[in-house]
């Protein structure tokens, strides 16, 4: 410089101040380089650093989405012990996950964060939630499957036994020909039949809907062995629904009896005043006429004939009602029928007394 002139000298000055100054306006801008370079390198070592941890996720939501197959409570168990190994892992993992998660909200914080990160860190949250979520409802599932197993087996032989119970309770409803007894013995079979339809509904129920949980993971030779059994108990079933048609035969034929009964009687009482009627005829008092007498023989035979036309119907009744030639008649049937063949000869003799005495006229 000392070797150039003074206005040499002030140029080349003027030139390296020039210089100077362009450098210090670069230093700001290659500060924030420096800065956005730092924060670029730390959000792709983020990057980085995910990849193991999403394949652990993956490896371990693979392991709760998987299909299982399970033919017993031995294989479900199994199953089980494998998922809470799972849920385990998966626990120990947490801290870690939500930390890399605190990490990456952290980086997003900086606003020279390039936005792919924003990506990464909501992919690893949905990721983290829904492998725990998959993870969880897997070991229900299996817990579901294991308690069915226990039910299914328990509740399948305990309706097996109440319908055993219903059978032979529908073996003892039978008709009694006791006016009393047959409506009091219908009240208690009724009350009988409702408890034993409410209790194998219920029974059948929960054994049927145990069978749909455990059908999601039987292997496909077992589907129909289980299936076969739901249908054995709906098969058995049926002795409900012929219950209720017995009781309805069995509460038609109370009214029927009630009715046969009050018919009976109402023979009973006419025939004695017909025998009245009769002995009037025969030995009238001193003020009826032949005239007098004549009448009422002939109303007393058409009486004789709507009564006898009215027994018919009363028989007609009985051979629909009471036991069948061949089948055990029990005492108090017995007594009914004894009761209608006395009135079916107790009016046929006066029919027949009736007759001889109107011959005379």
């Amino acid at each position: 410089m000392k070797e150039r002139t003074a206005d040499e000298q002030k140029v080349e000055s003027t030139k390296l101040k020039a210089v100077v100054e362009r450098h210090k306006t670069l230093i700001p801008k290659i500060q924030d380089t420096l800065v956005k370079t730092e924060c670029y390198w730390k959000c792709y070592s983020y990057g980085d650093d995910l990849i193991p941890i999403f394949e652990f996720i993956d490896d371990l939501r693979n392991k709760s989405v998987r299909e299982v197959f399970s033919g017993n409570s031995e294989q479900t168990e199994e199953l089980i012990e494998k998922q809470d190994k799972v849920l385990n892992q998966l626990e120990n993992k947490r801290k870690m996950v939500m930390d890399f998660i605190s990490k990456g909200e952290k980086l997003m914080e900086d606003p020279n964060c390039p936005k792919f990160l924003d990506g990464h860190v909501k992919k690893l949250k949905e990721a983290w939630e829904d492998t725990n979520e998959k993870a969880q409802r897997r070991k229900k599932d299996l817990v579901d499957n294991l308690n069915s197993w226990e039910t299914f087996e328990e509740q399948k032989v305990e309706c097996h036994k109440q319908l055993d119970g219903s059978d032979a309770e529908f073996e003892l409803i039978k008709k009694i020909f006791d006016l009393k007894e047959g409506p009091e013995d219908y009240t208690i079979r009724m009350k009988t039949a409702a408890t034993f339809r409410k209790t194998i509904e219920g029974i059948f129920n929960t054994t049927s809907e145990a069978n749909d949980c455990l059908q999601k993971m039987l292997p496909d030779d077992k589907k129909q062995e289980l299936t076969d059994q739901i249908t054995e108990l709906k098969t058995r079933m049926d002795i409900l629904k012929k219950t209720d048609e017995r009781l309805v035969f069995i509460d038609d034929f109370n009214k029927r009896l009630n009715i046969f009964d009050q018919n009976v009687k109402e023979m009973e009482t006419w025939l004695q005043d017909g025998r009245k009627r009769l002995d009037l005829i025969k030995n009238p008092p001193e003020e009826m006429s032949p005239e007098d007498r004549v009448t009422k023989s002939m109303e007393l035979q058409e009486d004789l004939h709507r009564k006898s036309e009215f027994t018919k119907k009363i028989e007609e009744e009985k051979d629909e009602i009471f036991p069948k030639a061949g089948e055990k008649v029990s005492s108090d049937a017995k007594k009914f029928i004894e009761r209608l063949k006395k009135v079916r000869t107790t009016l046929n003799a006066l029919i027949e007394e009736a007759s001889a005495e109107c011959a005379k006229f």
